[in-house]
């Protein structure tokens, strides 16, 4: 199931995961993201279990579904997360992530239904940081940096002592990026991937996708938003009207998008921001901290 990529370090992006998965077996043993399914994190823990390292436990990227419900492996141990994860995940098990919501889910996707479990129940994360960087004491060698964008509470791990960044869904490797949540923001999004150019790590492990042993893909990325940003921007000078700057955007040449809507949807918050910022500068906002990671 897993890939050793590194002494140290070993990853399924094989897609059975959902969201990638990856684990570092050092003096003691932690995993980043956990799957969606409890039955995969339960195979997690086992992996981890038998390199004969002391399990710490989890570290999320961020809230969405597809890296934080296999955590239900973990809750006896450490689920750590930043702040405005907890608080994502808290607000999904309201509506989203109710138990009908779960049913309903099931229902759809009937092979879910043993990768879940009965009576499923997302674990909130109980190891909870908050500012822009955390160091785990028990873990020598692994920074994390809260960065948003994706959401606003994604978050960067890179193990220092052998140059591994895991960078969550901060980047979508060789696909179109999701970027439809509610607290998605493409100007911090170009910071976070500004901040994993000027980390130059030797291997990414991007939230879905291949691993990466360059900068290229985080480039690519970057130079997308970027021109995303900066016609929006421009197209919100004219005072054109939303639905034509959608269209126009989504000429912008990229990744095809596996579904049209989720295209739609990521263009549609990134516009809402662009707005949102437009209007701000405009009442004296300051922008230049707004934009800091």
């Amino acid at each position: 199931m897993f890939e050793k990529i590194s002494n140290s370090v070993f990853v399924d992006v094989s897609g059975k995961t959902i969201g990638n998965v990856g684990i570092i077996i050092a003096e003691k043993s932690i995993a980043i993201d956990s799957s969606m399914f409890p039955k995969i994190g339960n195979e997690i823990q086992r992996f981890m279990e038998n390199q004969g390292k002391d399990s710490l436990g989890v570290i999320l990227t961020h809230y969405h579904a597809d890296h934080s419900w296999g955590s239900t492996a973990f809750k006896d141990k450490a689920i750590i997360a930043h702040e405005f994860i907890l608080e994502n995940m808290k607000n999904a098990l309201k509506e989203r992530w109710s138990n009908d919501a779960i049913k309903s889910l099931i229902a759809a996707k009937p092979e879910y239904k043993e990768l879940l479990g009965e009576n499923f129940k997302p674990v909130l994360p109980n190891t909870i940081f908050s500012g822009n960087e955390y160091t785990i004491s028990d873990f020598s060698g692994l920074k994390l940096y809260h960065v948003g964008g994706h959401t606003n509470g994604s978050t960067i791990a890179y193990y220092e002592k052998e140059d591994v960044l895991f960078a969550g869904d901060t980047l979508f490797a060789k696909e179109y990026p999701w970027g439809g949540d509610v607290t998605a923001d493409p100007y911090l999004w170009i910071n976070a991937l500004d901040l994993i150019i000027e980390l130059r790590p030797k291997i990414i492990i991007p939230g879905h996708g291949p691993v990466q042993d360059s900068l290229e893909e985080v480039k690519h990325h970057k130079m997308y938003f970027e021109a995303i940003v900066q016609t929006g921007e421009r197209m919100y000078c004219q005072k054109r009207i939303d639905d034509q700057v959608i269209a126009i955007l989504g000429k912008i040449g990229f990744y095809s998008s596996k579904a049209e809507e989720r295209k739609y949807a990521t263009l549609k918050q990134f516009y809402r921001k662009i707005k949102a910022l437009a209007k701000a500068k405009k009442s004296g906002y300051d922008v230049e901290k707004k934009n800091k990671h």
